[in-house]
């Protein structure tokens, strides 16, 4: 599930609509706003209808709560109240109660999100420095915490050490052993020197969280603000214009005809006859016809080449698959089957499924009669194309924990990455969704014999329903692995 986050709009249109065909345009599943959807811009009925019939999941924020009577306004400061009471009476009485059933928080699937800080939402308490927030992550169990308010996009951070700090915004995969607390900046009001609007994609199946920024026209929300009286002191981003320091543009000189012989233009041809023009447009016809051939002809090898493409991976797939149930197995027991004859390559391993990116260049099979015991062989020379080794479903118990191990030996000649994941299947609302990569974890623990561990013990949340091992690997060369086990544990 790919979520879209904005926060602060603040009754700019052109800021907002902007936004819209951005997350349009790259196929986002579903919409999240954390409030203040009006507030100091000129535009709010519009905004807010616009907001009511393309978002799917909206917080209330502390100009919303001040627009729709849930709070007064005696916490702003004088310019800020200007425009809030003007806002106010912009505002039908259909939209104030749109406003007043909005809540204050929206917990996700392992990620959750507010306004302000969540210690406190109601209070709408800002998280500046990182000191501030750590009341929010002893309120809330969830390692993913999406907030506004602010307007300056932010990255809060607590590891292993318990000592809290901020990064800077950037792109970023989540890690097991960390919290996040996410500002994703303002859309009609950033106030970080950056006068483009800002806003955060959440890819919950790649752990992935993506910072957008969006251009929108500057000129038409000053126009916008001036028709509708408000002052330009709140919207401190018209500053920060990009085209101020630009030099003025020239001033363009008048232009008269020649008026005289000697003024005309010189040395051209005065009279074109219409047959040799003809000559000409059919030279121009036949380079065009073999410029359009050539571009068939290259758009129809893309379209064979793209074809090869998607076809060459495969699915290699035990017909006997079946699901295991976690709860009929005791602690300490490994719920994953071994085979307990060897497979060659391109045939189905029993108790396993495998997928491969380039099935002319990658191989999964199982060894019983290998030197280093019964091992499962991963060999693929298809460095940029990824290749799995999935276990069967686990169905699962909430709150419980769940161990994975494996024990992996490259060979010398050994390029690329190869990792052991868990995929997690959740239930929201009656609807499943999967966590692609719920837990990941690369070996790094060094065993006897140059063989190399991962392993990994996490709890499983309340709505869980499932989970999957995934041994996955982009790479050259050759891998071994062995000892795999998904254990419950007391």
């Amino acid at each position: 599930m790919r979520y879209a986050l904005v926060s602060d709009i603040h009754a700019n249109l052109q800021a907002w609509n902007a936004v819209l065909i951005d997350i349009r345009s790259i196929g986002i599943d579903e919409i999240i706003c954390l409030g203040d959807i009006v507030g100091y811009g000129p535009d709010p009925g519009e905004v807010l209808q616009s907001v009511h019939s393309s978002v799917d999941h909206i917080i209330l924020g502390n100009h919303d709560a001040v627009a729709c009577g849930k709070m007064d306004a005696s916490e702003f400061h004088a310019e800020a109240q200007k425009v809030i009471n003007w806002t106010i009476t912009q505002l039908n009485s259909r939209a104030k109660d749109f406003l007043r059933g909005m809540p204050l928080s929206l917990a996700g699937p392992l990620f959750r999100c507010a306004h302000g800080d969540f210690s406190n939402p109601g209070a709408f308490n800002y998280i500046i420095t990182a000191d501030e927030a750590m009341p929010s992550w002893k309120s809330v169990p969830d390692r993913l915490l999406f907030v506004g308010h602010t307007h300056e996009p932010a990255i809060h951070l607590l590891g292993d050490s318990g000592i809290p700090h901020i990064i800077r915004p950037q792109d970023f995969l989540l890690e097991q052993e960390k919290r996040y607390i996410v500002n994703v900046g303002s859309v009609g009001q950033p106030r970080d020197e950056d006068a483009r609007a800002c806003y955060c994609i959440y890819d919950s199946e790649s752990n992935m969280v993506v910072w957008r920024r969006v251009p929108f026209d500057l000129d038409a929300f000053r126009s916008s603000l001036h028709e509708a009286g408000i002052s330009e002191v709140t919207s401190c981003f018209l500053r920060h214009d990009p085209r101020s320091n630009m030099p003025p543009i020239r001033d363009i000189i008048s232009f008269a005809p020649a008026v005289s012989t000697e003024k005309a233009v010189k040395n051209t041809v005065e009279v074109q006859q219409i047959n040799s023009l003809k000559s000409k447009l059919r030279k121009w016809k036949t380079l065009t016809a073999l410029v359009v051939l050539a571009a068939t002809a290259a758009a129809a090898f893309t379209g064979y080449a793209l074809w090869k493409d998607r076809n060459r991976g495969t699915y290699i797939l035990d017909p006997e698959f079946t699901s295991i149930n976690s709860t009929i197995y005791p602690a300490n027991t490994n719920m994953l089957v071994l085979p307990a004859t060897l497979t060659t390559a391109g045939n189905a391993i029993p108790g396993w499924n495998i997928r491969l990116g380039e099935k002319t260049k990658q191989s999964i099979e199982f060894s019983t009669q290998h030197a280093e015991g019964h091992v499962f062989i991963l060999s693929s020379s298809a460095g940029k194309d990824e290749m799995n080794l999935i276990s069967p479903t686990i169905l699962a118990a909430p709150h419980r924990k769940i161990c994975f191990q494996a024990l992996f030996k490259k060979d010398p000649a050994f390029s690329g990455v190869i990792v052991a994941t868990v995929s997690l299947t959740v239930k929201n609302n009656g609807r499943e969704e999967i966590i692609d990569r719920f837990v990941s974890k690369a070996p790094t623990q060094i065993r006897q014999g140059n063989w190399i561990m991962a392993k990994q013990t996490f709890e499983l949340p309340s709505n869980a329903v499932s989970v999957k091992l995934d041994i996955r690997g982009t790479f050259t060369g050759t891998v071994l692995v062995k000892d795999i086990s998904l254990e419950n544990k007391d």
